[in-house]
């Protein structure tokens, strides 16, 4: 069981909000890698925590749960740090390995 985040216009758009990533318990948080096409925000490529980390900052940005809960960036990026000391040894068996974070290209189940 996990918890499934989005980046949000807060501008009014028609466009579907952007899947960040899951978190999961005992598990380092899951990022989603979006092509430059889907990034409708800045149009980068999102496939390092850094760029994730400076689109979320970016005042245009809202970040949400699966549950419509607004989450702090601050909160959200802290939430993510503590997840860093996580040790599965599956972490990475499915997943790319980013600078340490991992990342899922292609679709979330």
């Amino acid at each position: 069981m996990g918890t499934n985040y989005y980046a949000v216009s807060k501008k009014p758009t028609y466009r579907s909000p952007i899947h960040i990533g899951k978190l999961s318990i005992g598990w380092k948080f899951l990022f989603h890698h979006v092509n430059s096409y889907e990034n409708y925000f800045d149009g980068e490529e999102l496939n390092t925590y850094e760029k994730w980390e400076e689109l979320l900052k970016n005042n245009n940005v809202i970040i949400m749960n699966e549950y419509d809960e607004v989450i702090d960036v601050n909160d959200f990026l802290e939430l993510v740090a503590k997840k860093q000391s996580c040790s599965n040894p599956e972490d990475f068996r499915y997943n790319e390995n980013i600078n340490g974070y991992r990342f899922l290209c292609g679709e979330f189940y």
